[in-house]
Parts: structure tokens; C-alpha cells; sequence
């Protein structure tokens, strides 16, 4: 699921779009508060290293799924629900919206809430883009963005950068942090999320669903 560099800047401009002026932001209470979200899955190993993750430190968190991964991996989505957490619409087959026709995403996004066993009005759109018409037809959806990208998909990246930056974000009450439970970047979720984790327990935060 990788973009070209035209692509990367369409996104970068349709998500800022998105993110000032439809996106959904969770309440700033003044508390320390983290909601950790996932994104693509659910797909065997990572869902699974995911769970106990995030059990050892009694965090709930957000899935973003895909229909056809919820199809092919029932009991996985089974098991997350069962845990407590919560989840949200990714369509079923993680379409590019800037390049889709937009009738057609509707359908898909459709498609994925016929799927999923429990009603949810949560909805992140791949690489967190959509087109105008898109977001008409989906207007009863929650659109759900991230404020900080955990940096699973970016090796370039380094872990402190990535905490200070769920710092900074969290005490501005903005603390919706994009991990992904998928095959392709599993690697990556696997070294940060305990850090992660870990990181925020002993700074005190909790971790909440959307």
C-alpha cells in the first residue's frame, strides 16, 4: 500500500483538509489521556501481539478495520471486541479516496459496516484522505484522524522524537496516536509499541477508546 510522490503530496493536502475542518477531536478533559488507535487489520501474529500488549498494561484502544480482513479473520475481530476495546470503519478494501469514484467508496464503506458485528459510526479513511464528494456521502460518519503517527510505517524515524512528540500533543489534549496491526508493517509495531506503552504508563497517562 505504498504511494507515489504525487500521491504523498495529495495526501498531505487532503489531510490537512480533513483534519481543520471535519475531523473529529476527542474532548480536551485536562487529563492525561492517550487513544491509542490501529489501523488495517485485523491479520494474524501482529493482532495478536497487539492484544497482549496492550493487555499487560490494561490499555483500550481503537481498531480501524478493513472488511476484507474482518472476512478472512473473523475470530481475530472476535477476540478484540471480546477485550474490550472498540472499533471503527477503514472500508472493506482500503481504498485511495482521491482516485476512487466516490459512489463507489460510499459502497465500500458500506460494505465493511455490513461486516463488522457491532454498529460504529467511526470511520478513518486510508492514509486518512478523502475526496469532497466522499465526505458528503459519508457525512453521518465520525471522521477520526491522528495527531501523532507512532512510527510504524517511517524507520527513519527515532523513538524519542516520536514521545516527545505524543507529549507535546497529549498536553494540548490532543493525543489520537496511528499504530497499524498489518503484516507490512509489523516489524516496526512490534519494536514501538511496547516502548510506547511503557512510556506513557510511567508518565501517568490512561488509555482510552474514541
Amino acid at each position: 500500500m505504498r504511494l507515489d510522490s504525487f500521491k504523498h503530496f495529495k495526501t498531505d493536502m487532503y489531510f490537512g483538509i480533513v483534519k481543520s475542518f471535519l475531523a473529529y477531536h476527542p474532548v480536551n478533559t485536562g487529563t492525561k489521556t492517550v487513544f491509542l488507535t490501529f489501523d488495517d487489520g485485523p491479520e494474524p501474529g501482529i493482532t495478536e501481539f497487539v492484544l497482549e500488549q496492550l493487555a499487560l498494561h490494561q490499555a483500550k484502544a481503537t481498531f480501524f478495520c478493513c472488511g476484507c480482513n474482518v472476512a478472512a479473520h473473523p475470530a481475530l475481530y472476535d477476540r478484540l471486541m471480546a477485550e474490550g476495546h472498540a472499533v471503527g470503519n477503514h472500508t472493506y478494501s482500503h481504498l485511495y479516496g482521491p482516485e476512487t469514484e466516490p459512489r463507489h467508496y460510499a459502497d465500500d464503506v458500506r460494505k465493511c459496516d455490513e461486516i463488522l458485528s457491532t454498529s460504529t459510526i467511526l470511520f478513518r479513511p486510508p492514509w486518512g484522505i478523502l475526496n469532497f464528494w466522499e465526505m458528503f456521502l459519508l457525512r453521518k460518519k465520525r471522521i477520526v484522524l491522528w495527531d501523532v503517527e507512532s512510527g510504524d510505517v517511517r524507520p527513519d524515524v527515532e523513538l524519542t522524537s516520536i514521545l516527545a512528540d505524543i507529549d507535546a500533543h497529549t498536553a494540548k489534549g490532543q493525543g489520537i496516536v496511528l499504530f497499524h496491526f498489518s503484516k507490512e508493517h509489523e516489524q516496526r509495531t512490534r519494536l514501538l509499541l511496547p516502548a510506547i506503552l511503557e512510556h506513557c504508563t510511567i508518565k501517568g497517562y490512561s488509555f482510552e477508546t474514541l
